[in-house]
Order: structure tokens, then sequence, then C-alpha cells
């Protein structure tokens, strides 16, 4: 860019567009070009009908010979003279495998090929009296028509020859006037067209800085659309795309449970339905506090909001350590928590929280309550009982393993494996796998 330095960008962007109006000259002359390779390539196609031409030649020649031989057959009976035949029989395979695609003009070919092979099986048995009468009446009338078939095929070519040399001349010929004439007015309409660029670009610039200006103060609507596709068009897309995340952020920050920080319902619904549009197997981890809420009602708001932060930073600690960037963690609400992440991995994270949970939960009670191994109080229908350490249940719900992939479905997986964990002492993993 030293030629143009200390130009504005729409300056430089004048410039440029001048080269290119001069420059188009030598791009339509190098299109021309390009053309006359390509009037080669269809006069290399045109030569396929010389082969076709040059095989039918064969055909007509093998033909000939294959009657020779059956005549002279006729007469002597020599085995040499079959063996020759057999030679004729295959150079006919091979011609009507290079003549393929001419099997509708050349229809009598296939079934002359099925009658000559007939006749050398009747040669080679000795049996030459219905092979002399096979010959009169199937194989030398089948001849007679194929080689009509041939010569009317192979003139049909020829004429195809001299048409298609007509129309490839007369076609070069009519591109390099257009080619010329085109020149001449792109020229001229480059001068006209730097106008109207440099206009365009003054407006571009202008509504995405009005664009930028409305997304510093948090407005997120302007979604007007260019029409194109060049640079101003994609910059303008990318910039209504960081709008519509930074739109996505602020609600999951609303969203976002405030003591976890964790996105709470409304995003993982949205990541379970993302997951499952994308036709990808997943693992929904659905992970629960076993008596919580006697430990909340024991030790009192403050503690148990402390027991809700921690569980998340064992959470986050074993994802990272599970090695899977693509986990997903939420909040749904209390003492419940939700991993998504590959199948694979599912059971090592569940199993690792467990672990991790089991060692940090005796440390939240006081040390007369640890070395008890239980706290007293009422369960939720009021009765008096004794509640042990706090542990988990943690139910994996495999997508794959689902017989309707919704949200719901998922989210039933989860609470009948739960319903099933809580049955069990101690901490526990699940999974609809098992």
């Amino acid at each position: 860019m030293a030629p143009f330095k200390g130009l504005s960008v729409t300056q430089k962007i004048f410039f440029s567009v001048a080269l290119t109006a001069l420059l188009l000259t030598s791009g339509l002359g190098y299109s021309l070009w390009l053309q006359q390779q390509q009037l080669h390539q269809v006069e290399a196609l045109v030569e396929e009908t010389f082969a076709q031409h040059n095989a039918l030649l064969e055909l007509s020649q093998t033909l000939a010979a294959q009657s020779r031989l059956e005549r002279q057959y006729s007469l002597t009976s020599e085995s040499a003279l079959l063996e020759l035949q057999y030679h004729r029989r295959t150079q006919l395979q091979e011609l009507s495998r290079t003549l393929a695609d001419r099997q509708e003009e050349l229809s009598a070919l296939p079934h002359y090929s099925d009658v000559v092979e007939e006749g050398l099986v009747l040669q080679r048995d000795g049996r030459k009296e219905i092979w002399e009468d096979l010959l009169k009446r199937r194989i030398g009338p089948l001849r007679k028509h194929l080689e009509q078939q041939i010569e009317n095929l192979r003139q049909e070519l020829e004429q195809q020859i001299r048409e298609s040399g007509t129309v490839l001349r007369e076609q070069f010929r009519r591109n390099l006037g257009r080619a010329i004439g085109w020149s001449a007015i792109s020229l001229l309409l480059g001068l006209g067209l730097m106008a109207q660029v440099i206009l365009y670009i003054y407006r571009a610039m202008s509504e995405l800085k009005a664009q930028t200006r409305h997304y510093a103060k948090g407005r997120f609507g302007r979604e007007r659309r260019w029409r194109g596709n060049d640079e101003f068009v994609q910059l303008q897309t990318e910039l209504q795309q960081m709008g519509a995340e930074l739109e996505e952020l602020q609600r999951q920050q609303l969203d976002a449970n405030p003591l976890t920080h964790l996105p709470g319902n409304r995003a993982i619904q949205q990541e379970i339905e993302k997951r499952f549009s994308r036709e990808e197997p997943f693992a929904h981890v659905y992970i629960d506090l076993d008596d919580f809420k006697a430990y909340n009602d024991r030790y009192g708001y403050q503690a148990g909001s402390a027991v809700i932060a921690e569980t998340a930073s064992v959470l986050r600690q074993s994802v990272e350590l599970t090695g899977d960037p693509g986990t997903f963690i939420g909040h749904i609400g209390g003492d419940d928590y939700v991993a998504i992440l590959t199948p694979g991995k599912a059971v090592k994270l569940a199993r690792m929280v467990a672990e991790e949970f089991d060692r940090r939960a005796p440390w939240f009670y006081d040390e007369e309550d640890r070395k008890a191994g239980f706290i007293s109080g009422q369960d939720r229908f009021g009765v008096e009982r004794k509640f042990p350490i706090m542990t988990v249940s943690i139910a994996v719900a495999l997508s794959d393993h689902l017989q309707s992939p919704t949200v719901e479905a998922i989210s039933e997986e989860c609470a009948a494996i739960k319903h099933q964990l809580k049955k069990k002492p101690g901490s526990n993993v699940g999974t609809n796998a098992d």
C-alpha cells in the first residue's frame, strides 16, 4: 500500500477501483486466452468422435476377416482357423466396449456377438453341419445387418465432425467480438461506477458507526440488512452477530444464579435444545444434594449458601479435570445442578464430583456433628429423625437412550434415576444405560 500512503480509506478504494478498471482489459484478454484453451478442450472431445469413427472402420475389418475365416474353415476344417476366429471374437468384444455408448445405433452388435460365440462352440465340438446351418440362417444375415448399421453410423459421425468444426469456428469469432466490445464498454462504465462506489462506502461507514454507538449503549435492535456480499455487508453481519451474542450474554447474566453465577433454567433449556438440534449424542448429568434441607435448617441460610457455592466449585473443578472443553454447567436452583457433555466422559465426571463432595462434605459440619456422623432434625413431615452427613445423588441421562428427544423427556429420565438413587445410602451415580 506504499503508493497510497497518507490517503484515507475512501481515497485508497477510489484509486483501487480506477486501477481495477484499467486492469479489466487485461482480465478480459486472459479470459479470451482461457476461452481458447476451452476451445482446445472441445476439440479434444471431438477427437472422441474420430476415435469412434476409427473403431467403426476396425469393426468393419474385423467382420470381413471373420467372414473370410468362416469360409476357409467351411472348406478345410483346420483347427488353426478356429484359433484365429477366437482371436477375432476377442477383437470384436473389445470394439463392443469401445462403442458401448453407441449401442442404440449398433443394435445388431450384441446379437451378432452372441451368435458368433454360439458358432465357435459348435465348431469346437465338431458339429460342423449345425454350425454351417447357423452360419447361413443367423450369422450371415446378422453380419450384413450390422455392416449396414456401421456404415450408417460412420456417415453420421462424419457429418457431426464437419458440423462441429463449423460451429466451433463461428463460436470463437463471436466470442472474440463480444470480448473486445465488452472491454470498451467496461472502461467507460468503470468511471461511472467509481463515483457510486465512493458514495456507497461513505454511507456504509456512517451506518456502521451509528450501529456501533447503539450497541455501546446496550441497544441491540438495529437489524436493517444490506444487500450484497461485499466486505461491508460481511462486517455488518459480524457486527449484528456480535450484538446478538452480547444480548444473549446480557440475558444469561439476568438468568444466572446470583450465588454461583452459573447459567439458570433458561440457558440450560436452550443448551439441551441446541444439542438435540445437532443430532449428536450427549449426556445430561443431574446433581442433587442429599439431606441438604436438614443441614440448612440446622446451620442456617448462610451456611447453606456456602454449601451451594462450594458444590458449584466442586463441579467446575471436576469439569476442568475431565478435559471436555465443550461441557456446559448450569444451576437449576437450590441444591440442583446440571452438566451437559459428551457421553463418554459423563460417568467419569459424575464420580469425580461425588468423590470430591464426599471429601469436603464433613467439613461443612461442626466437630461434634462430624464425629457423630449425623444431625438431628425434623423431616418435611415434621417427624424427628437423624440425618447423615450430606451426600450427593447424580443421575446421568444419555440422549441416545431416550425414546423421544425433548427437554421434558430428559428431565423425566433424570427424575426417575434420581428417585432410585435416593433409596441408597451415601453418594451414588446412576445412568439410564444401566
